[in-house]
């Protein structure tokens, strides 16, 4: 089953009536989903997978590899916010400071995305990512 196979099935699974609705949900255009639904378009964005994760609950595993369960069951919250929050807490920043960081080093529209996706599938590397950047602090710092 391709990815495009896929998406069909969180249509019906959703009660998703068309390819319209569908792009509302994840907020792109209804061309942009319909060449995901062909199969003219193969690999999604990281912005449509994690709007897919939000927004529909998939499982970004199944929808990429058709492995495990369609849906997630039991979803963290890892909002930009939230991880913002939580790293500027452990690292001793304000927010905004955390802000500039993340946008400076993952690039604001394309790359912050893909960090929430990364996180939301395994929290775990919330850790990893903060001692990454108290090493670059403590570096930076010397």
């Amino acid at each position: 089953m391709t990815i495009a196979n896929r998406i069909k099935e969180i249509k019906k699974a959703k009660n998703i009536k068309n390819t319209e609705e569908l792009a509302k949900l994840i907020g792109k255009s209804t061309s942009y989903v319909n060449k995901l639904e062909s199969g003219s378009k193969e690999n999604p964005s990281s912005e449509i997978l994690l709007a897919l994760y939000e927004n529909l609950n998939i499982d970004i595993n199944w929808l990429l590899t058709g492995k495990g369960n369609m849906f997630i069951e039991d979803k963290p919250n890892f909002s930009y916010e939230n991880i913002c929050i939580a790293c500027a807490e452990k690292l001793g920043y304000s927010y905004e400071k955390m802000d500039n960081i993340f946008k400076f080093v993952f690039g604001y529209k394309e790359k912050i995305p893909y960090l929430l996706f990364l996180l939301a599938e395994n929290p775990e590397m919330i850790d990893d990512l903060i001692f990454e950047l108290l090493q670059s602090k403590k570096q930076r710092s010397q």
